[in-house]
């Protein structure tokens, strides 16, 4: 599978090649960040994968439409955008598929996969076909109730954690391109076209099973259930939980539609394709002359608890910016906000020395007023080799943290990680 990823990899570094001919602008330049930890384990290095891939495509487009003049005219510009719909809605497959895994292969359960070049398949975007995907057969006898049920929603908090990737590609970069708008827009609107297809409020089993019997009568009984939405909608009926997929849709809408990003993308995408301007800038309150505050972006996870709903909020003072998180459980019987909760900031982009930055973190978690029963700190460091190269290193912390523990199945602990960045 990681030699198949390599060819797309070349794919995309020969289709950005000509961007090395030409100097950019600051807001045109693309960053690639690459973790050196196996993408098929962690929700982080999927991310970095994706976003490498991701990036590079996208330059490519950016030096094909500015070199050629093609953003002209609006025949060239709509042949530019349906590419970039086909490699998003690709990469997109490849990242929901791939994060299926992550709980099995950290339970030491050896998981086959691979492109299927055989097989071609169009499962989002009528019309767009790309290499299918192999995947050997999983016994889900092998987790418990718990890591099953993470298993199972794991493609759609992956897709959900590439849209917050995407969000903050276009505010480092300052501009919203078409294809960073399609990125957002086709990840975080992943949940919510999985739940319109999967349509379904069916209760062909009686509550009490073991989870890794119903999902075996499931496959073998109810094949059209045999969905992510479906298994952990009838997963969370079988633990005494009803939830509709009309509540389920109501939760993913209420992140995407609130979340600003989401109007400023769809504006981008209209804007490139009727009048041709490669990019937006994104929107930001200003108080005074100093102070700069972006809306923030809110994000749906599903977990075996509930929803976990979080706010992500830049906030800048001059040169200084920094991240405010706060997040919560919205439990499915008893809605009640901040019964269980995430509350924290990370300082961006410090800088210690010409080259070296440093961007420190601390979440801290509660459950019903102060009492707090988890942690994630650490320390991110960008230091850089070259002007366009730089090593990272982060070393971090993470005690029962819900972003991190239970979205992203982490262990928890220490943990130190290395990679690469490149700006090109």
């Amino acid at each position: 599978m990681i030699k198949q990823l390599a060819v797309l990899w070349i794919f995309a570094t020969l289709l950005s090649m000509t961007a090395f001919a030409n100097p950019n602008k600051s807001q045109d330049q693309r960053t690639i960040s690459l973790e050196f930890r196996d993408p098929r384990r962690s929700f982080e290095a999927n991310t970095a994968m994706w976003q490498t891939l991701n990036q590079s495509i996208a330059h490519g487009l950016d030096q094909i439409g500015t070199s050629t003049c093609l953003e002209k005219s609006v025949w060239s510009r709509a042949v530019l955008f349906s590419a970039g719909l086909w490699t998003n809605t690709m990469l997109r497959f490849y990242s929901h598929e791939l994060a299926h895994e992550y709980v099995y292969r950290n339970n030491h359960v050896h998981v086959h996969n691979a492109l299927d070049f055989r097989h071609w398949k169009s499962s989002y975007i009528p019309g767009f076909y790309y290499p299918g995907w192999k995947q050997s057969q999983l016994d889900p006898n092998v987790l418990n109730d718990k890591e099953l049920i993470s298993a199972t929603v794991t493609g759609l908090n992956q897709d959900e954690q590439n849209a917050r990737a995407a969000w903050g590609i276009s505010l480092d970069r300052e501009s919203i391109s078409f294809y960073d708008a399609q990125s957002f827009l086709l990840s975080k609107f992943r949940d919510v076209e999985y739940i319109a297809k999967s349509g379904s409020d069916e209760a062909p089993f009686a509550p009490g099973q073991q989870i890794h019997e119903l999902q075996y009568d499931i496959y073998a009984k109810t094949p059209h259930l045999f969905d992510d939405v479906n298994l952990y909608r009838l997963a969370l009926l079988n633990d005494g939980v009803n939830i509709s997929t009309k509540q389920l849709m109501n939760r993913a809408l209420f992140a995407d539609v609130l979340s600003w990003h989401t109007w400023e993308s769809v504006w981008s995408l209209l804007s490139y394709l009727l009048a041709g301007p490669h990019s937006a800038k994104p929107f930001a309150f200003k108080v005074g002359d100093n102070v700069h505050i972006l809306p923030p972006l809110f994000s749906h996870y599903m977990t075996l608890s509930g929803s976990f709903f979080n706010s992500s909020c830049r906030i800048g003072l001059n040169d200084f910016q920094v991240q405010l998180d706060i997040g919560s459980i919205i439990g499915f019987t008893k809605i009640e906000a901040f019964q269980r909760y995430r509350i924290g900031a990370k300082a961006l982009n410090i800088k210690i020395t010409s080259a070296w930055l440093t961007q420190p973190y601390i979440f801290t978690n509660g459950r019903s007023g102060l009492h707090l029963d988890g942690v994630s700190v650490g320390l991110d460091n960008i230091i850089s080799i070259s002007h366009q190269l730089a090593f990272l290193a982060r070393a971090e912390y993470n005690q029962n943290d819900l972003l991190e523990n239970v979205v992203k199945c982490e262990q928890n602990g220490f943990q130190a990680v290395f990679g690469m960045r490149a700006i090109f």
